[in-house]
């Protein structure tokens, strides 16, 4: 009985060596050595299963490693890099997965970026009722830097609206208005809605059709 225990314990104790061994064998493949050629303390070069740059490293010479010691560097491809953009819940029809953006970096003046939204977030932040949207953007020139503050301009998809001049727009209790001509000398009051007021000009949604005349200045004379 004791021999059949004796060997049980040394079979157990083999299976743990070849587990260790396999681990062993499988981390300083990792690193992309090969175990069959290598000696008892020759030195191990380290190499990153990436190309990149080494943006942190945390090593000290002489410095004794385990292997559950947490990570000494740190090797980042920095060619493309991504950005997170607050986009406000009321601007949120505005954007779309794939759609281009351009990039200004307020530490270069005049230097601009394009990019693409690649994911949009699900949730919305309750306190700033705003949705994260994750970009990726080339950095060939690697002047975006990790934890740079960016501007980020999104390019809505191309659709057809009404434009009138913004002074054209008139207000009452309880709508937007403009007076739309019908007849010469004849105008009729129609509520309207307005997608964005910009540079004087007001982008109309609902309300008028390419083409109809307003009162584009003094309309609230015939109020």
């Amino acid at each position: 009985m004791t021999s059949e225990k004796e060997l049980e314990e040394a079979q157990n104790l083999l299976k743990i060596a070849e587990k260790e061994y396999e681990n062993a064998y499988a981390a300083i493949r990792v690193y992309q050595m090969d175990p069959e050629n290598m000696v008892l303390g020759q030195p191990l070069i380290i190499r990153s299963p990436i190309s990149g740059q080494v943006i942190e490293n945390t090593l000290v010479t002489g410095q004794y490693l385990k292997d559950d010691a947490d990570p000494v560097a740190v090797v980042a491809n920095l060619s493309h890099v991504w950005i997170t953009a607050q986009v406000k819940e009321k601007d949120l029809r505005f954007i779309h997965e794939k759609s281009k953006m351009k990039i200004v970096i307020p530490a270069y003046p005049g230097k601009e970026i394009l990019g693409e939204i690649f994911h949009i977030d699900e949730a919305i932040d309750e306190e700033t009722r705003s949705v994260k949207v994750l970009s990726v953007c080339p950095n060939d020139e690697e002047i975006l830097k990790l934890g740079m503050y960016v501007t980020i301009q999104f390019t809505d998809m191309p659709r057809q609206q009404v434009v009138v001049p913004e002074k054209a727009l008139l207000q009452d209790e309880k709508s937007t208005f403009v007076f739309v001509a019908t007849t010469p000398h004849v105008y009729v009051k129609r509520p309207v809605e307005v997608d964005v007021t910009r540079d004087g000009k007001a982008y109309i949604t609902d309300g008028l059709h390419s083409g109809e005349v307003v009162i584009s200045e003094g309309g609230y004379y015939l109020k």
